[in-house]
C-alpha cells in the first residue's frame, strides 16, 4: 500500500502549503483603530488535535480545521509556561526558557522547528547571548547561580553574592552587569573571569533591571523611589545624574521603576512604572518627550524599542503588563498596535525590521503575533504576507 501523495512531499513543502491553502480564517485576528493583529499561536497544538481524535475515535486525514490550523514554527511551546524568549543578533534563532521541568529550547529560523533543548537545574530569571547565535549565553538563575553555556553545554556555573533580577553585556569592556533585591550592581569582567568592585547605588535600594547605552558608556539602574541612576563606565566612582520618572506615593510606598530601555541609536530612554505609566525621554533633556498609560494599574513588565525598518527611521515603543502589549510611537504616543491577552505575560520581544512578535506568558504555546501595518513579515515567513493580504 502507497501513502497518499501528500505526505511524500518533504516536509517543508508541506508547511507552506498548509498556510496557503488555510488562507485567515485559521488565524484569530483582532482590530484596533483599523489596525489588525494576527495572533498566530491561537488554536490548538499538535499533540492537543491527536489527544482529541483519539479520544473521539476519529481520523485528522479529513478534518478540514485540522488542514486549515498555523503552526509558524514546530513545538514552539512548554509543558507549563514561558518565562523569557530572546531573538539572536544574527536573527537565525530563537531562544526560550520556561517551565516545568526548568528548561532551555532553541528554535532554528530557517527550519520552522526546534533545535535542541536542554534541562537546567532550576528556573531562569534573565539570560543573555554573549555572540551573535546561540553558541555562547549566559543564565541568571533563581538560585542566585550564573550559568555559562557552549555550543557543547554547560561551560561553567557561579554563585552570586545576592538575588538577581536583570542582566545586562556592555561589549566594549567585557563586563557583565547583575542587578538584584539590593544597591550594589555586581561586576563581572568575563575576560578576566573576575568580580570586579560592585557599584553602589547612591538612593536605590533595590535595582529592578540594568541596561548600557549602546552607543555611550552610560549604565543606567531603575529601581524604587521612581528614579532612574545612571553612572559613566569610564569612571564609576561618580554618579551622573539621576532621573526622577515618578515622584508620587501610592499607598504609602513610593512608585517603582520596573523598566527601562534605550533605543538602538542611543539617544532616546524609556522607562516603565508599576503603577502602568511608561515615559520616554531624550537623553538631551529631563522633560518627558511622551508618555503612554496602560490604564489597567498593573506594572509594566516589558519594555523595547523597535523600528519600521532598517531604511525606516520611524521609532517605535513596544511596553507590556501582565494582561496587554502595547505598541506606540516614541516621538508621537499614537499607538501603532495594542494586543489583549487572557495569560499572564512575561516578556515581549520583536523581530527585527519586522511586524511580528513574541511574547513569553503563562500557558503553554509561545505567543507570536504579526501586525502588517508596523513592517513586513521576515524572509523565514514572507508567506505571511501573502496570507494577511488575503
Amino acid at each position: 500500500f502507497l501513502p497518499p501523495a501528500r505526505a511524500l512531499l518533504p516536509t517543508p513543502f508541506r508547511r507552506v502549503c498548509c498556510f496557503q491553502f488555510g488562507g485567515s480564517d485559521a488565524m484569530q485576528v483582532t482590530e484596533y483603530n483599523d489596525i489588525k493583529v494576527y495572533n498566530l499561536s491561537a488554536g490548538k497544538s499538535v499533540p492537543q488535535w491527536l489527544e482529541e481524535a483519539k479520544k473521539k475515535k476519529q481520523s485528522l486525514r479529513d478534518n478540514e480545521d485540522f488542514k486549515k490550523r498555523i503552526d509558524l514554527i514546530q513545538d514552539f511551546e512548554f509543558p507549563v509556561a514561558s518565562s523569557r524568549v530572546r531573538v539572536s543578533p544574527d536573527g537565525n534563532y530563537i531562544l526560550s526558557t520556561g517551565i516545568y521541568a526548568p528548561e532551555l529550547r532553541i528554535f532554528d529560523l530557517k527550519e520552522l522547528g526546534l533545535k535542541c533543548s536542554r534541562g537546567l537545574d532550576s528556573e531562569v530569571v534573565d539570560f543573555l547571548m554573549l555572540s551573535e547565535d546561540w553558541k555562547k549565553l549566559v543564565m541568571l538563575m533563581d538560585d542566585r547561580c550564573l550559568e555559562f553555556h557552549s555550543q557543547y553545554g554547560r561551560h561553567h556555573r557561579m554563585r552570586v553574592p545576592k538575588c538577581g533580577r536583570s542582566l545586562c553585556y556592555d561589549s566594549e569592556s567585557c563586563n557583565l552587569f547583575i542587578g538584584g533585591s539590593t544597591p550594589e550592581v555586581y561586576r563581572l569582567d568575563l575576560e578576566a573571569g573576575t568580580f570586579l568592585t560592585p557599584q553602589v547605588m547612591e538612593k536605590l535600594t533595590e535595582v529592578n533591571e540594568v541596561v548600557v547605552n549602546p552607543r555611550l558608556p552610560v549604565l543606567s539602574c531603575c529601581g524604587d523611589g521612581g528614579l532612574v541612576e545612571s553612572w559613566d563606565l569610564r569612571d564609576p566612582s561618580r554618579p551622573l545624574q539621576s532621573l526622577r520618572v515618578d515622584d508620587s506615593v501610592e499607598a504609602g510606598a513610593p512608585v517603582q521603576v520596573t523598566r527601562c530601555a534605550y533605543s538602538s541609536n542611543g539617544m532616546f530612554f524609556a522607562a516603565g512604572t508599576s503603577e502602568g505609566v511608561v515615559r520616554v525621554y531624550d537623553l538631551r533633556s529631563s522633560r518627558v518627550l511622551t508618555e503612554r498609560d496602560h490604564m489597567n494599574g498593573y506594572a509594566i513588565t516589558s519594555l523595547c524599542f523597535h523600528s519600521r525598518g532598517s531604511e525606516s527611521t520611524d521609532l517605535l515603543v513596544t511596553s507590556a503588563d501582565k494582561k496587554s502589549v502595547k505598541v506606540w510611537g516614541a516621538t508621537t504616543g499614537a499607538v501603532a498596535a495594542s494586543v489583549e491577552s487572557k495569560a499572564v505575560i512575561n516578556q515581549v520581544t520583536f523581530y527585527q525590521n519586522s511586524g511580528l512578535f513574541f511574547a513569553a506568558n503563562d500557558q503553554q504555546r509561545i505567543g507570536i503575533y504579526f501586525v502588517p501595518s508596523i513592517g513586513l513579515a521576515p524572509s523565514w515567513c514572507s508567506f505571511l504576507d501573502n496570507i494577511t493580504e488575503e
